[in-house]
């Protein structure tokens, strides 16, 4: 657990972050003007990169941009943590190595130049600890997934390898690292739940639980795998959707029984909705609700830090939206 006075100089920086977040009146004026109308905005909240007439920065697509502001906020916060703490922040910025990974797979598998697949690639600064350039070098997927398992990501790493050599899909693949990072995550978590407290254990049931049910929905519904199949893809989990509610959830056998046998409050929240995106857009403002509530009360430095990225993540796809 980290000291006080480490606690007091995080609590600090993630409030004089939290005031680039952005409020329903600053999304309607991004909605309202253009760009280069309001460019001390984007400077003040931090947003310059998605602006920015810099050519080696434009060049790269707009979600590499948003990332680099998520990546450049996490090092600042990481910096006050230590411990346990400092490896769940630090393992939360892994989730765009993974998608950097998922880039080589589908790269290599459309046979790309290693240039081409290179310029997709997130630069991950301090961040990165995937052997990026042995990746790209690689002959086929299986070595490709042999080197990542002599990674930091061994165990995810052997797992796809043993996936991929059984069904030799980009689904099997894709299913695979999610299941297995977010699985790593939940771990992390429990590791520090009852040093941080509540209101950090509520925000990590927001974004599993969410994840899974989404998933479950989809895989069950749009891609209509059995339900020992889905089950098997789903993250183990400990939160609010126990594993005894998944596995009663991929049992049914329409999306319309979801929402009558779901517990609450997911029952009330998911009234009316209609399709996995739909309950992807009521539980991404659920956990965004809890996130503004958290980020400037809660006891815990590191609870506000990741609640403060949460919403960071949200407002910085609000802008792309917008």
């Amino acid at each position: 657990m980290i000291g006080a006075s480490h606690n007091a100089y995080l609590a600090t920086r993630v409030a004089l972050l939290a005031t680039r977040l952005l409020s329903e009146p600053d999304l309607t004026l991004l909605g309202e003007k253009a760009p280069t109308e309001i460019r001390p905005f984007f400077v003040e909240h931090g947003l310059v990169p998605l602006i920015t007439d810099d050519a080696a920065v434009s060049r790269h697509p707009l979600e590499q941009r948003i990332i680099t502001v998520l990546l450049e906020d996490a090092v600042i916060l990481s910096r006050a943590l230590a411990g346990r703490e400092r490896d769940f922040l630090i393992y939360w910025t892994h989730r765009f190595e993974l998608a950097n990974l998922k880039a080589i797979i589908r790269g290599k598998m459309a046979n790309e130049a290693a240039e081409s697949i290179r310029d997709k690639l997130v630069e991950m600064g301090p961040f990165a600890s995937l052997p990026v350039e042995e990746l790209l070098r690689t002959e086929d997927i299986v070595e490709l997934l042999s080197r990542v398992e002599r990674s930091q990501y061994a165990d995810i790493g052997r797992q796809a390898r043993q996936v991929f050599e059984q069904q030799h899909e980009l689904f099997a693949l894709d299913t695979t690292f999610d299941q297995r990072y977010y699985g790593g995550l939940v771990r992390r978590a429990a590791a520090i739940e009852t040093d941080v407290g509540t209101e950090f254990k509520s925000l990590m049931a927001a974004v599993i639980d969410s994840l899974n049910l989404v998933w479950l929905l989809r895989y069950r519904f749009a891609y209509q795998l059995a339900p020992s199949q889905v089950w098997y893809l789903l993250i183990p989990t400990h939160y609010r959707l126990s594993s005894a509610t998944l596995q009663a959830l991929a049992q049914l056998t329409r999306f319309d029984e979801v929402q009558p046998a779901i517990p609450e409050p997911f029952r009330t929240w998911l009234t009316g909705a209609t399709s996995p995106n739909d309950v992807g857009r009521i539980l991404e403002a659920k956990t965004s609700e809890l996130a503004r509530k958290i980020v400037r009360h809660a006891p815990s430095a590191l609870t506000r830090a990741f609640a403060y990225m949460l919403l960071r993540e949200h407002d910085l796809h609000n802008v792309h939206v917008v």
